[in-house]
């Protein structure tokens, strides 16, 4: 067995006639820790996953005119909840995913940016049918 890291970071840089205007969170980064532990050819992971972004305006829709108008307020540094994650790579082509997401029921985000759901459970599987 051993520790796995893994990380992402999107940068978004968001302007309209020229001007910057903070319309998306100018970083949006996360990172994954899990434990891995492999017998022949099969993989056990569990670990949990972090995500946060910078601040930013965000958007509102305003049904009356089917568009989005500049938000009012500003969305400060937030974070994205904690993802508690879970998988398993079995009999070489079987991938069985469970995740956690938002183990502590976070508050959302402003769904211009990147929506967050409550605490929700997600179970996965695949298999590959034609492949080695």
């Amino acid at each position: 067995g051993g520790l796995v890291l893994s990380g992402f970071a999107n940068l978004t840089f968001s302007r309209t006639d020229s001007i910057t205007d903070g319309r998306f969170p100018l970083l949006y980064a996360g990172a994954t820790v899990q434990y891995e532990y492999g017998f022949g050819r099969d993989v056990l992971r569990a670990g949990v996953r972090v995500r946060m972004t910078t601040p930013f305006v965000g958007e509102r829709f305003s049904p009356m005119l089917w568009s989005y108008l500049p938000s009012s307020a500003e969305q400060g540094l937030a974070g994205n909840g904690i993802d508690i994650v879970a998988g398993a790579e079995v009999f070489g082509s079987l991938n069985i995913r469970a995740t956690y997401q938002n183990a502590l029921n976070s508050s959302a985000f402003t769904v211009a940016g990147y929506p967050q759901y409550p605490t929700v459970l997600r179970l996965t599987i695949s298999a590959t049918i034609l492949g080695n």
